[in-house]
């Protein structure tokens, strides 16, 4: 019998080491150059920080966005002088997050990490991937010259995918209907970038570009409401 207590204590003291054994997971990690607004993140109830890269010149900003509260947290807000990678750190969970950065035409990274256990861990790896779940809402293309055209988010959030082909310059610019410009992003190499927009609204979009072919790619997350979790 005492053989047998002996052996349910170590099989509970297990299972409570490998829960509360924690570490710094890298959860997401995004870049860009110019402005944008990331894809949804979910914080768990733990530590968590924020590491962020910048090359070039300020200014450089980002805020963490709460998508349920509204609230935002500054994260950095650099306006003169040498940029500075650094990191905010912070804790408490939140079901939808986003960062809103601000950025000059030379590139930016961040990488969202969290304090883990096994099991907040397991669920990071579960949950479900918001990409296989998008809609396609409209594409537009073009090549030299300006281009203007709108579109609306009926409901939910959605990316903003866009894709440059060869070199040249592509220039974006997505404004609301209160003709505040909420995107603004310059390229000059192949590639894609994406940002997303988390407001039901008409959008107007403005692409200049330069010796080079651009695609650009719209597409809901229709029953995304902030406060859930993806």
């Amino acid at each position: 019998m005492n053989k047998l207590v002996a052996l349910l204590c170590l099989i509970g003291m297990f299972a409570t080491a490998q829960t509360t054994t924690r570490r710094w997971v890298d959860t997401y990690v995004f870049s860009g150059t110019g402005s944008a607004q990331t894809a949804p993140m979910r914080f768990w109830d733990t530590k968590w920080r924020v590491v962020y890269k910048a090359v070039g010149a300020p200014p450089f900003e980002m805020y963490l966005l709460n998508l349920n509260t509204h609230e935002q947290l500054k994260v950095t807000n650099q306006k003169s002088g040498k940029l500075k990678s650094s990191q905010t750190t912070g804790s408490g969970s939140m079901a939808a997050a986003s960062l809103i950065v601000n950025g000059g035409e030379n590139g930016w990274r961040v990488t969202i990490q969290q304090y883990l256990d096994r099991v907040e861990e397991w669920e990071f790896v579960q949950q479900k991937d918001w990409k296989s779940r998008l809609n396609p809402l409209g594409s537009w293309s073009g090549e030299q010259g300006d281009h203007e055209f709108m579109f609306t988010i009926p409901a939910g959030c959605a990316r903003v995918r866009t894709v440059q082909q060869g070199g040249g310059y592509v220039r974006i610019d997505i404004i609301d209907p209160e003709g505040r410009t909420l995107i603004h992003s310059v390229s000059t190499q192949p590639g894609e970038q994406e940002t997303w927009l988390y407001e039901p609204k008409t959008y107007k979009v403005k692409v200049s570009a330069i010796q080079a072919s651009w695609n650009l790619h719209v597409e809901t997350l229709d029953d995304f409401k902030a406060g859930e979790r993806k």
